[in-house]
Parts: structure tokens; C-alpha cells; sequence
């Protein structure tokens, strides 16, 4: 069993599928599975992670023969994950090389079911700024929205039967975070490790929507 299986959603993202792969690729956590899951994308996404897949036999590729959506390819990781824990990274983010084994540790010495790092957001300009609160926590109420900075007991999303919805354009990850924080019964921050969240113009929470 792997120690965390990272689920990657790719949608047309060959502009910055290498950054992501390379953070994920590089931990230094190297007991985990890596599941991409290309959305039918129409530019080179899939030759990129067919060319990451022979370099690293540790990541597999479902390749959907229709669009489903950022939910439904999370949702299709899912169906394959055989790791302890869960985690989540947008194709065009990335995430510090000791992400998961600061994670993995502080979720083994506290028995936790969700453990947190921070997250570190680029604007358009390329300024960067740390968007969430530095507490180091075991009070959960302390997760802001920022869920895809976290790992999760595979046990804890499975026995709960927690998926992504597919009936919501936007929030279905916030729901999903909210659904596995109420079951949580063991949580856990830390401070040192940072998960980098790229702001784009084209991206689905920097739309302006219609009432």
C-alpha cells in the first residue's frame, strides 16, 4: 500500500503540466502512487504524461474517452486509489518537494485523518502571498477553503461514502472538504510545508457568473 495517492485532474494543460508533475514527481515522500486523470484534453496534455509515465513508474494515467469535468475525473482517480492517504493537485499548481513526508509524518505521530500544510497563492502579476492561518492546530475549524493543501484518510472518504459532486459548476470541492471535517475525529496543521496555488485569468474561480 502506498503512503499517499495524489489524484491530478489534467485539462488541457500543457503550459503547465511540467511545473505540477515535477512537484509531485520530486517529493521526497517516495512510497506514493500518482493518478492523472486526463479529461479528453484537445492539446499535448496526454503526451506529456505519457512521456512523465515511462520516467516514473509510479504514475498512472486514466485517459477518459469524454470530457467529465474536473468531479468526474476526480471523482475517476478515486475509483483506483490504493494509498493509506488521499491528496489533490490542480495540473497547473505545485507543491514543495518535502510536501508529503511533512504531511504523512504529523498525520502518523498524531493519528490524524486530515492533515494540513499552507497554501501559497501567485497572482496573475506573479506576487505571492500566504493565504491562509498560521496556527499549527489540531482544531479543524482552523481549515480554511484552501482543501487541496491537505492529506486524507483514504479509510475516513471511503467509509463515508464522500465524492465530488457532479450537479455543481463551482464549490464541489468545498463540499467535499466540508463533508470529510465533519466525520474527521483526529486533525492536524502545520506550518512549514506550502502548497502553491497559480491564480489564471481562464480559471474556473476567477470567473465572474451571471445571478
Amino acid at each position: 500500500m502506498p503512503k499517499v495517492s495524489v489524484i491530478i485532474p489534467v485539462y488541457n494543460a500543457e503550459k503547465y503540466l511540467e511545473r505540477c508533475l515535477n512537484s509531485v514527481c520530486g517529493q521526497t515522500l517516495k512510497d506514493i502512487e500518482i493518478i492523472c486523470v486526463n479529461d479528453f484534453s484537445s492539446d499535448n496534455s496526454l503526451q506529456i504524461l505519457e512521456e512523465y509515465s515511462k520516467k516514473f513508474l509510479n504514475l498512472k494515467i486514466i485517459n477518459l474517452e469524454k470530457n467529465h469535468g474536473e468531479s468526474g475525473a476526480r471523482n475517476a482517480g478515486l475509483a483506483l486509489v490504493s494509498g493509506e492517504y488521499l491528496a489533490f493537485v490542480d495540473n497547473d499548481d505545485e507543491i514543495d518537494l518535502i510536501f508529503y513526508e511533512k504531511l504523512y509524518e504529523k498525520a502518523k505521530e498524531n493519528d490524524a485523518d486530515i492533515v494540513k500544510g499552507r497554501a501559497v497563492e501567485i497572482e496573475y502579476s506573479g506576487k505571492k502571498h500566504i493565504i491562509d492561518r498560521p496556527q499549527e492546530s489540531k482544531n479543524k475549524f482552523y481549515f480554511m477553503t484552501y482543501w487541496w493543501c491537505a492529506i486524507y484518510k483514504k479509510s475516513l472518504i471511503f467509509e463515508n461514502n464522500i465524492s465530488f459532486s457532479r450537479t455543481h459548476i463551482l464549490g464541489a470541492d468545498l463540499l467535499f472538504l466540508n463533508e470529510a471535517l465533519i466525520v474527521a475525529k483526529n486533525f492536524y496543521a502545520v506550518n512549514d510545508v506550502y502548497y502553491h496555488y497559480y491564480r489564471r485569468e481562464d480559471s474556473g474561480d476567477s470567473k465572474i457568473l451571471s445571478e
